[in-house]
Protein backbone atom coordinates (compact mmCIF):
# COMPACT_ATOMS: atom_id res chain seq x y z
CA UNK A 1 0.00 0.00 0.00
CA UNK A 2 1.57 3.37 -1.24
CA UNK A 3 1.78 6.16 1.53
CA UNK A 4 -0.36 8.71 0.44
CA UNK A 5 0.65 12.20 -0.50
CA UNK A 6 -1.48 14.55 2.10
CA UNK A 7 -2.46 13.20 5.71
CA UNK A 8 -5.90 12.19 6.34
CA UNK A 9 -8.07 14.07 8.37
CA UNK A 10 -7.40 12.06 11.11
CA UNK A 11 -3.90 12.09 11.21
CA UNK A 12 -4.24 16.04 11.08
CA UNK A 13 -6.41 15.88 14.20
CA UNK A 14 -3.75 13.95 15.82
CA UNK A 15 -0.97 16.07 14.77
CA UNK A 16 -2.96 19.19 16.01
CA UNK A 17 -3.45 17.30 19.22
CA UNK A 18 0.41 16.35 20.07
CA UNK A 19 1.12 19.96 18.86
CA UNK A 20 -1.19 21.21 21.30
CA UNK A 21 0.33 18.92 23.97
CA UNK A 22 4.03 20.05 22.83
CA UNK A 23 3.11 23.71 23.27
CA UNK A 24 1.75 23.33 26.96
CA UNK A 25 4.81 20.79 28.00
CA UNK A 26 7.82 20.42 26.04
CA UNK A 27 8.51 16.37 26.51
CA UNK A 28 4.54 15.52 25.86
CA UNK A 29 5.13 15.50 22.25
CA UNK A 30 7.01 12.94 22.15
CA UNK A 31 6.86 11.28 25.60
CA UNK A 32 3.13 10.29 25.93
CA UNK A 33 3.55 8.56 22.06
CA UNK A 34 6.62 6.64 23.54
CA UNK A 35 4.27 5.69 26.61
CA UNK A 36 0.81 4.81 24.81
CA UNK A 37 2.78 2.65 22.19
CA UNK A 38 2.88 -1.12 22.85
CA UNK A 39 5.05 -2.28 25.56
CA UNK A 40 7.12 -4.87 22.81
CA UNK A 41 7.16 -1.20 20.59
CA UNK A 42 9.32 0.69 22.46
CA UNK A 43 11.54 -0.66 25.02
CA UNK A 44 12.00 -0.21 28.91
CA UNK A 45 14.34 2.18 29.44
CA UNK A 46 12.67 4.87 26.89
CA UNK A 47 9.45 4.36 28.21
CA UNK A 48 11.10 4.91 31.98
CA UNK A 49 12.85 7.79 30.43
CA UNK A 50 9.58 9.39 29.05
CA UNK A 51 7.81 9.26 31.84
CA UNK A 52 10.78 10.93 34.06
CA UNK A 53 11.19 13.52 31.99
CA UNK A 54 7.10 14.33 31.74
CA UNK A 55 7.21 14.18 35.21
CA UNK A 56 10.33 16.31 36.06
CA UNK A 57 8.92 19.13 33.08
CA UNK A 58 5.82 19.39 35.73
CA UNK A 59 7.50 20.17 38.38
CA UNK A 60 10.07 22.53 36.98
CA UNK A 61 7.13 24.55 35.45
CA UNK A 62 5.86 25.34 38.76
CA UNK A 63 9.36 26.89 39.80
CA UNK A 64 9.03 30.38 39.64
CA UNK A 65 12.49 30.55 37.95
CA UNK A 66 11.09 28.69 34.82
CA UNK A 67 12.12 30.70 31.93
CA UNK A 68 9.07 31.60 29.49
CA UNK A 69 7.91 29.12 27.57
CA UNK A 70 8.16 31.96 24.43
CA UNK A 71 11.65 31.96 24.64
CA UNK A 72 13.54 30.69 21.85
CA UNK A 73 15.53 27.12 23.24
CA UNK A 74 11.72 26.54 25.02
CA UNK A 75 9.79 27.14 21.77
CA UNK A 76 12.19 25.50 19.72
CA UNK A 77 11.97 22.68 21.80
CA UNK A 78 8.09 22.17 21.85
CA UNK A 79 8.57 22.58 17.77
CA UNK A 80 10.62 19.71 17.39
CA UNK A 81 8.69 17.80 20.47
CA UNK A 82 5.15 18.03 18.51
CA UNK A 83 6.84 17.63 14.68
CA UNK A 84 8.80 14.35 16.42
CA UNK A 85 5.53 13.38 17.85
CA UNK A 86 3.83 13.75 14.54
CA UNK A 87 6.23 11.88 13.06
CA UNK A 88 5.59 8.78 15.15
CA UNK A 89 2.22 8.45 14.80
CA UNK A 90 2.07 9.73 11.09
CA UNK A 91 4.61 6.57 10.64
CA UNK A 92 2.73 4.31 12.68
CA UNK A 93 -0.65 5.17 10.57
CA UNK A 94 1.59 5.11 7.25
CA UNK A 95 1.16 8.17 6.72
CA UNK A 96 2.88 11.22 5.07
CA UNK A 97 5.24 12.59 8.09
CA UNK A 98 6.19 15.89 6.67
CA UNK A 99 2.48 17.54 6.51
CA UNK A 100 2.10 15.86 10.17
CA UNK A 101 5.12 17.42 11.14
CA UNK A 102 3.98 21.07 9.98
CA UNK A 103 0.86 20.72 11.34
CA UNK A 104 1.97 19.93 14.98
CA UNK A 105 4.08 23.01 15.22
CA UNK A 106 1.98 25.22 13.70
CA UNK A 107 -0.53 24.21 16.57
CA UNK A 108 2.58 23.45 19.32
CA UNK A 109 3.72 27.49 18.76
CA UNK A 110 0.39 28.75 18.33
CA UNK A 111 -0.95 26.65 22.00
CA UNK A 112 2.42 28.22 23.84
CA UNK A 113 1.30 31.25 22.82
CA UNK A 114 -2.60 31.39 24.18
CA UNK A 115 -1.33 28.67 27.01
CA UNK A 116 1.47 31.40 28.14
CA UNK A 117 -1.07 34.26 28.01
CA UNK A 118 -3.82 32.20 29.89
CA UNK A 119 -1.70 31.40 32.73
CA UNK A 120 -0.32 35.08 33.11
CA UNK A 121 -4.10 35.86 33.47
CA UNK A 122 -5.00 33.15 35.68
CA UNK A 123 -2.21 33.56 38.32
CA UNK A 124 -3.82 37.28 38.58
CA UNK A 125 -6.40 35.61 40.13
CA UNK A 126 -6.38 32.27 41.20
CA UNK A 127 -3.00 29.72 42.85
CA UNK A 128 -0.10 30.00 39.36
CA UNK A 129 0.34 26.18 40.95
CA UNK A 130 -3.23 25.50 40.06
CA UNK A 131 -3.15 26.60 36.62
CA UNK A 132 0.16 24.52 35.69
CA UNK A 133 -1.79 21.34 37.22
CA UNK A 134 -4.87 21.75 35.32
CA UNK A 135 -2.49 22.64 32.01
CA UNK A 136 -0.70 19.53 32.82
CA UNK A 137 -3.91 17.55 32.62
CA UNK A 138 -4.91 19.53 29.13
CA UNK A 139 -1.51 18.60 27.63
CA UNK A 140 -2.07 14.64 29.04
CA UNK A 141 -5.55 14.40 27.65
CA UNK A 142 -4.55 16.03 24.27
CA UNK A 143 -1.66 13.78 23.70
CA UNK A 144 -3.47 10.61 25.14
CA UNK A 145 -6.00 11.42 22.26
CA UNK A 146 -3.64 11.74 19.57
CA UNK A 147 -1.50 8.65 20.46
CA UNK A 148 -4.27 6.37 20.88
Amino acid sequence: MAIPRRPTADLAVRAALIGCAAGARATFGVGLPALASRPAGRPLPLRLGALALMGGEMVWDQLPNCPSRLEWPGLAGRMASGAVGAAVIARSKRQPVAGAAAVAVVTAVATAVVANRWRQRWSERHPAWLGGALEDVAAVAAASLASR
